[in-house]
Formats: C-alpha cells, sequence, structure tokens
C-alpha cells in the first residue's frame, strides 16, 4: 500500500513538474517574441516601397537598430511584425517616398488577443503624421494620407504601457499550457494501459513502453538539439553574416536555360554566355564573371560588355575567357552563393564582382526569414537542391534588340529613381548598416578566393541617377529634396573606402561614366541599365584596368 501511495505522490509530482517546466518554457518563449503589430493599409503605387517600423522607450530615440522593415505592395494589404513588449513610443514610416495611402487599422497584440486598435471604427488618437505627410478629410475610421516627398512617417503621441498587460496575457497562456501538458503527462499512460488491455497489445507493452520512452527521449534531444543550433545560428551570424541564411535564394530571376535572348541562346544555365566547359584548355585563364541583370545584359549577347571585353583580350593574344554568370535581381549575398555552389567547381583563376550602387547595397538577400535562423538554413539547403533543376524564369525571348526603347513610361521610371534615390541622401542613417550587410557578403567572398589563390577585383557600378544632372533636377522635384541635401558620390566612397581597408582591389566606374555622360547618352531610355555605348565604354574600362592590375594574364597598355 505504501508502495502505491509513493509511486501516486511520484507520478503526481512528476506530471506537476511537466506542466510547470512547460509553462515556464512557454512564458519565456512569449516573452522573447514581444508583441505583433498588423498594419492594414492600402498603397495607391504601382510598384513596392519600403516600411520601417520604430520602437523605442520612453524619452528614447528612435534608432535603427531598434527597427524592422517589411515591403507595401500596391493595394490593400495586411502586414506584421514583431516588436518588443515593453516599447513605450512607436513610429511607422509607412513609404519611402512620394504617394497616397490609406491605413484601415493598426493593431497591437499578443496569443491572438488584441491590446491595443486603432481604426477599424476605433479613432486613430494619438497618431500625428510627419515629414511631407498630411491627412486628407476622407471617410470616418480610414486615415486617408498623402506623401508630398521622401521618408514619411507617423509617430504615437502617447505613452504606451502595454508591458504589465502583455504579461498577464502571456501568463495565462503559458498556464493553459503547462496545464495542457500536464494532463497530457496524466493521459498518455492512462491510454496506453487501457490499450494494452487488449491482449495482442498487452503482449506488446514492454515494446510499446520502450518506444514511447525512446520517442520522448528522441523529442527532447530533437528538441534541445534544435534549440541549441538556433543559438548557434544566431551568434554564427552575429560575427560571421554569410549567405546561409539566404532562403530566397538567387534563381528566381535565372534566365531559362537554352532560352532565346535577342537571336542567342543562353547555355544550359541559364546563363548568358556559351556553354561552359568543365576543363580549361590548357594555359588559359578562367574569370568568372558575377553580378545582376547588369552582367547579365539587357543588349546582346555580343554587345555585352563582358564579351566584349573577352574579345578585345583573344584578339591581342591573351588567354583569359570570361564566365558570364549573371543573374538578374541578385545581390552581394547571391553572388557569394553562386560562387561557392557553382562557381568554384568550374575551377577558376580569377572572380569580377559587380555591384550596382542603384539596388545592392540595399539588397535583403541574406537575412532569415520567418524571424527563424535554422529554419533559413533548412530552406538555404532546399534552394541549393533545386539550383540546377529550377527551369529558370528569365530570357529577353527571339524579339529584336531597340536601343532607343526603355521599359518603363516616365512616371514609372521617375517614381523607380526617387525610390533609389533615398541612398544618396546626406541624412540616410541607414547607409553604414547597409555597407556593413554587403561589405560582409563581399569580405567571405574575398576569403573564399582567398583559399583557392584567386584574384578578386570589385566592379562599382553607378546608377544613372549618379551621372545624370537632368535626371537628378527631377527626382530633387517630385521628392522636394533641397539640393544641398544631396551627395551622388557618397555610397561610393563609403564602399572604396570599405574595400580598400580589407584589401580588396576595386575599380568604380562612377568618375568615368559621369565624364563621358556629358557628351552621349549611356543609359537606356527610362532605364537604369547601359544602352550599347554604355557597355563599349565599360568594356573598354575593364580593358585599361584588368592590364594594369593583371599584366601577366592579360597584358599592360
Amino acid at each position: 500500500m505504501r508502495r502505491g501511495a509513493a509511486r501516486g505522490w511520484r507520478g503526481l509530482l512528476l506530471r506537476l513538474a511537466v506542466g510547470v517546466t512547460a509553462a515556464l518554457v512557454a512564458y519565456a518563449a512569449l516573452e522573447w517574441s514581444g508583441l505583433r503589430l498588423t498594419v492594414d493599409l492600402q498603397s495607391s503605387r504601382h510598384a513596392p516601397s519600403d516600411a520601417q517600423v520604430y520602437w523605442a522607450a520612453e524619452g528614447g530615440a528612435f534608432r535603427v537598430e531598434n527597427s524592422v522593415e517589411f515591403s507595401v505592395q500596391p493595394g490593400r494589404a495586411q502586414y506584421g511584425v514583431l516588436i518588443p513588449a515593453g516599447l513605450r513610443r512607436l513610429r511607422l514610416d509607412p513609404l519611402s517616398h512620394s504617394g497616397k495611402l490609406s491605413i484601415h487599422a493598426l493593431t497591437l497584440g499578443t496569443c491572438g488577443v488584441t491590446l491595443r486598435r486603432w481604426g477599424g471604427g476605433v479613432p486613430f488618437q494619438g497618431w500625428v503624421p510627419g515629414h511631407h505627410l498630411a491627412p486628407l478629410p476622407e471617410p470616418t475610421g480610414v486615415m486617408e494620407l498623402t506623401s508630398t516627398g521622401t521618408d514619411p512617417y507617423l509617430v504615437l503621441d502617447e505613452a504606451l504601457d502595454l508591458t504589465g498587460l502583455a504579461r498577464r496575457v502571456h501568463a495565462l497562456a503559458a498556464s493553459i499550457m503547462g496545464l495542457a501538458a500536464g494532463l497530457a503527462s496524466w493521459l498518455l499512460p492512462r491510454v496506453v494501459r487501457r490499450l494494452s488491455a487488449i491482449e495482442a497489445v498487452r503482449k506488446r507493452r514492454a515494446t510499446v513502453t520502450r518506444a514511447l520512452r525512446g520517442a520522448r527521449d528522441l523529442a527532447l534531444i530533437a528538441g534541445l538539439g534544435l534549440a541549441l543550433s538556433e543559438v548557434a545560428f544566431r551568434v554564427y551570424a552575429r560575427f560571421n553574416p554569410v549567405f546561409l541564411f539566404d532562403v530566397a535564394g538567387y534563381n528566381r530571376f535565372r534566365g531559362v536555360p537554352r532560352g532565346a535572348d535577342y537571336g542567342f541562346t543562353l547555355n544550359s544555365g541559364g546563363f548568358k554566355d556559351v556553354e561552359f566547359p568543365r576543363r580549361k584548355r590548357p594555359g588559359t585563364k578562367r574569370v568568372l564573371a558575377l553580378g545582376d541583370s547588369f552582367t547579365f545584359g539587357v543588349v546582346p549577347y555580343r554587345k555585352n560588355f563582358l564579351t566584349r571585353l573577352e574579345a578585345e583580350m583573344q584578339a591581342e593574344g591573351s588567354t583569359v575567357e570570361i564566365l558570364n554568370m549573371g543573374i538578374p535581381g541578385t545581390g552581394p549575398y547571391d553572388y557569394l552563393a553562386l560562387l561557392l555552389d557553382e562557381g568554384l567547381p568550374l575551377d577558376p583563376d580569377g572572380v569580377l564582382v559587380h555591384v550596382f550602387i542603384g539596388n545592392d547595397l540595399t539588397d535583403r538577400s541574406g537575412q532569415p526569414a520567418s524571424g527563424s535562423y535554422l529554419l533559413g538554413f533548412g530552406r538555404y539547403l532546399l534552394a541549393l537542391s533545386r539550383a540546377r533543376r529550377q527551369p529558370g524564369t528569365f530570357a529577353h525571348g527571339a524579339v529584336g534588340y531597340d536601343d532607343s526603347r526603355g521599359p518603363f513610361d516616365d512616371a514609372t521610371y521617375l517614381e523607380l529613381e526617387v525610390s533609389r534615390g533615398r541612398i544618396f541622401r546626406k541624412s540616410f542613417e541607414d547607409l553604414p548598416r547597409l555597407l556593413d550587410r554587403a561589405v560582409a557578403a563581399l569580405a567571405a567572398i574575398q576569403e573564399a578566393c582567398r583559399r583557392r589563390g584567386l584574384r578578386l577585383l570589385v566592379v562599382t557600378i553607378p546608377g544613372e541617377l549618379q551621372v545624370s544632372p537632368g535626371l537628378q533636377a527631377a527626382v530633387l522635384r517630385d521628392s522636394e529634396w533641397p539640393p544641398d541635401g544631396m551627395d551622388w558620390e557618397a555610397p561610393n566612397r563609403a564602399l572604396n573606402t570599405r574595400l580598400a581597408e580589407l584589401g580588396i582591389e576595386s575599380l568604380d566606374l562612377l568618375a568615368p561614366f559621369a565624364e563621358a555622360s556629358a557628351s552621349e547618352r549611356l543609359y537606356r531610355p527610362n532605364d537604369d541599365h547601359w544602352n550599347l555605348a554604355g557597355n563599349a565604354l565599360a568594356a573598354r574600362l575593364l580593358r585599361a584596368e584588368l592590364g594594369r592590375r593583371w599584366p601577366d594574364w592579360v597584358g599592360g597598355r
């Protein structure tokens, strides 16, 4: 009798420990996740726009490190971001440039419980528009706003204090989870015993018991392993943020294998080049060219600057061959992933990395999705497994090329350039952070090249906005930015400085393109890509630079 009572007490204490442990773990997880801000808004713009949420303590300043970004798509949608529960001040930057938008509701909540709501029948009390953002007298219950400039924002002009309420909700939710875990630990053995009453099950009782214990141990080990892996990935990414967390992959705009492109056939990898032979010819120096749509080229293959460069060098007797591995829509972390996954197996001797100032610094690849670095790593591995099986999505088709036509109308192109122009503002505080992210990828490329004994040259490509005074004037008129508040060379200077500190050889095309643009057009109309003349100039500049830096391969001039 005493043994049975002792076993009963031990079982009760064990179940109590299971419930309390589950409740504590759930509470810690809920406190760590914070609150969810849901933004229900409608954008009238025809293109996506960057948005950002800032939070701060009472009396504290809004800082970039205490913010989270998200992308606002055309039309109406809901966007959710996680923010700390202890915030006291809140700021919303709903657009990065001019336009109209309607905010239908703003909601702060956790565990499915709404703690604070604005809109949807509740007044937007306390929200004050600022910096080119003005409210429009429109229907009740919806905040209609128009932005006449760039980087508009809304500030909540009252102190939030949701910490206590959030903790009570988290405690209640954690208590329910703990109770459920305790009940499950009590119910599961009874279910097993009921099943074991059947003779066939009774004979397997020992096996079932061992299996359940094994499953329990396996679940505990797996859970602990996953938690430790998540922590390890976060610590590793803190000091070495490499491509492992690029969940988007570089294949989203990859060329269609053997697809038609202005009368040329893309190779089997979807690259705008002839087929890459696995083995180099004796004496050949193989150079990989990485980059986005500038490298891939919007002009015919024969007119692409890399094709011109290779043909000119080989005509002079050089044995250098250039493999064009450009993929549209990619960024620095994509270049790193592509180099490691597909570039190095081609046994290169050198690497050219083309960085487009227009969007490579603001590229968001290399970041974890859905908050989990472990999930991001898993999705990255899945992207790698599909890399060579993905059919590709991009090619210009069999149509003829027209150097006098661009892809956008005047209004759409101006809207695009205004969105890209914010990086040239002297007041743009995010530039150091964006540089850190891009340079981290370039530094990882440098390390990969160093280990293999490869030469590396980073080529910085300017956008038309940096070299065209006419386009600059149009952007300033549309955005209402003051001319003296702009520095069209700031990102280039900062990037060149960082590359020099790392010992990475680089070529900045800004100055020669700005000079040449005074006498001829180098970009396609309403397009940030080079036309035929721009490609020809880039080939000449690269030929001269390679002759100076790699004369034993190319021959000096």
